[in-house]
C-alpha cells in the first residue's frame, strides 16, 4: 500500500512559500552537485557546505519551479540566510528528503518513520468516517 503521507515541507524563498520535495529525480540531481556524490552520505552529515545548501533547494525545488537556476538559489538562500540560519536550511531539506520515502524508505528504519505513519494513521481515520 502506497503512503499518503505529505512528502513536501513548505519553506518561504524568494518572497514566498514553496515546498521542497525530493523524487527520484531530484536526489539524482542532489548527488550530482555534492562532494560526495552519495544521498546517504549526505543526508546524515551533521554539517552541510554551502555548495550542499544551494544543490539541496535547486533539486528540491525543481519540481515546483522547473525554469529555476542555481543562481537564482544562492541570491534566495543569500537573502534566506538574513532571515534564518544555515542549521534550520539544512533541517528543512533534510526533512524533505528523509519524507520522500525514498532514501530511508517508510519502513521503521526510516528516522521518518513516526512522521509518515502518523500520517498514514489519520488519513485512513479519515477514509473510515466517509464510509
Amino acid at each position: 500500500m502506497e503512503s499518503k503521507a505529505r512528502r513536501t515541507v513548505d519553506i518561504n524563498i524568494f518572497g514566498r512559500e514553496h515546498q521542497l520535495k525530493f523524487t527520484i529525480n531530484a536526489l539524482e540531481m542532489l548527488e550530482a552537485t555534492t562532494d560526495d556524490r552519495s544521498i546517504t552520505v549526505t543526508a546524515t552529515k551533521p554539517v552541510w557546505s554551502m555548495k550542499d545548501i544551494i544543490s539541496g533547494l535547486h533539486a528540491g525545488l525543481k519540481w515546483q519551479l522547473p525554469k529555476l537556476t542555481r543562481d537564482q538559489v544562492k541570491d534566495g538562500v543569500q537573502a534566506l540566510l538574513r532571515e534564518t540560519s544555515i542549521f534550520e536550511i539544512q533541517g528543512l531539506i533534510t526533512a524533505a528528503i528523509g519524507l520522500s520515502g525514498l532514501v530511508f524508505g517508510d519502513a521503521a528504519r526510516s528516522p521518518f518513520a513516526d512522521i509518515l505513519s502518523e500520517e498514514a494513521d489519520t488519513v485512513s481515520d479519515g477514509e473510515r468516517e466517509k464510509k
